[in-house]
């Protein structure tokens, strides 16, 4: 039955070759697979847009690094055509997710056609890194279990000097550190100024367009209706729905990009 569900998930993130509707490219996190995304793929759909899942390796010691898998990406959706189609190509991020495309859009900026470029909504991306992976980059098994990409993802890696994104952002997230006890003593600001991996602060991007944040944790916001209820109405529309919530202010203390 569970298998039959994925099945028909995945299904909905087959893209027609005959569809002129604008794309939304879904990236997975670290360590995970492209069916983590797979739940958001039928709301992205239904929402007007075509989901294509697209998974990466993140897993185990050889697992490359953020520059490699960006490249990757590029090259797949290069190969399948994608910035050859009517439609426009958004993407629907979580975690590293977001630093890879990001990476992708910024390197490859000349190589793209401009009149594709759509938005992008990233959930709890760690842009400044994980203050998790901080505590565990000196970890035998962490290194063993993510490679390259993990070591990528600390916040010392991540300070380096961008250009500000040319395209439109949007940022979720996530302020649930339970039940991830040992984040809560260890992540900055107590239980709500985090998502158990990741830090609010640690998601901004300065030139950001919008940054909302929601009560859900880090794991969990690849799946969370409210986290895809707003990514589909930036995708749409530019901006959150801030009916009843107070829209914060968009700063960040990493490095001016």
């Amino acid at each position: 039955m569970i298998r039959r569900l994925f099945k028909n998930l995945r299904e909905r993130a087959i893209i027609p070759p005959e569809s002129d509707r604008d794309i939304v490219v879904l990236l997975h996190g670290l360590g995970m697979f492209k069916e983590h995304m797979v739940f958001a793929a039928p709301v992205i759909g239904q929402a007007g847009f075509d989901p294509l899942l697209i998974g990466y390796n993140s897993r185990w010691r050889n697992a490359p690094g953020i520059d490699e898998i960006a490249d990757d990406i590029h090259r797949i959706l290069k190969e399948a055509g994608i910035w050859n189609r009517k439609g426009k190509v958004h993407f629907l991020t979580h975690s590293m997710g977001g630093v890879i495309t990001d990476t992708l859009l910024m390197t490859k900026r000349h190589a793209l056609p401009a009149d594709k470029i759509g938005r992008v909504v990233m959930l709890a991306p760690p842009n400044q890194g994980s203050e998790i992976a901080d505590f565990l980059q000196d970890f035998g098994p962490y290194h063993w279990l993510f490679g390259q990409a993990g070591r990528d993802l600390t916040t010392q890696a991540r300070i380096r000097p961008f250009d500000p994104p040319y395209y439109e952002l949007g940022v979720i997230a996530g302020t649930k550190g339970y039940p991830y006890f040992v984040a809560n003593m260890i992540m900055p600001g107590g239980g709500h100024a985090h998502d158990g991996r990741v830090s609010i602060e640690s998601t901004k991007i300065p030139g950001m367009k919008a940054h909302f944040t929601t009560a859900v944790g880090h794991t969990a916001m690849a799946w969370n209706r409210e986290a895809l209820k707003q990514a589909v109405t930036f995708l749409k529309t530019g901006d959150f729905d801030w009916k009843g919530k107070s829209q914060i202010a968009m700063t960040a203390t990493m490095p001016k990009r």
